[in-house]
């Protein structure tokens, strides 16, 4: 097949390549104007070093997951005046160390509106470290 047949075949097709083309592009459009946003916020804790705290004679449990524990969760509902909102706080939050440093929690929140995330986010951090 040479480039001049393979083009007579694309031309007397064309109108299948135009309602095929027309037809994803309506499909895409349809699925990402159904798509509701949303939105991630995410706050670093920087822990101390644990042998500064070990010399001074205390024990720091600092496990990322505490960030979004039962406890920690429920004072962040209680300090955001819903303590009801404790189960979808633990939900929406993850908490881990940073790969590159191991004194720092990055906890992170998604949310349907930016301010609430920023809000969640921000008590379980103030939680987690005052627990």
């Amino acid at each position: 097949m040479t480039l001049q047949d393979f083009l007579r075949t694309v031309w007397f097709g064309r109108w299948l390549v135009v309602v095929s083309v027309l037809a994803a592009g309506a499909g895409a459009w349809y699925y990402l104007s159904q798509q509701e946003p949303v939105y991630a916020a995410e706050a670093k804790v920087q822990l101390v070093d644990t042998e500064t705290l070990a010399a001074a004679g205390l024990r720091l449990d600092s496990d990322p997951s505490l960030s979004v524990s039962d406890d920690v969760a429920t004072a962040a509902a209680t300090a955001l005046g819903d303590p009801a909102l404790a189960g979808e706080l633990q939900a929406d939050a993850v908490g881990e160390y940073l790969a590159d440093d191991p004194n720092v929690v990055d906890i992170s929140v998604v949310d349907e509106t930016p301010s609430e995330a920023v809000a969640k986010v921000n008590a379980l951090a103030a939680a987690y470290t005052a627990g």
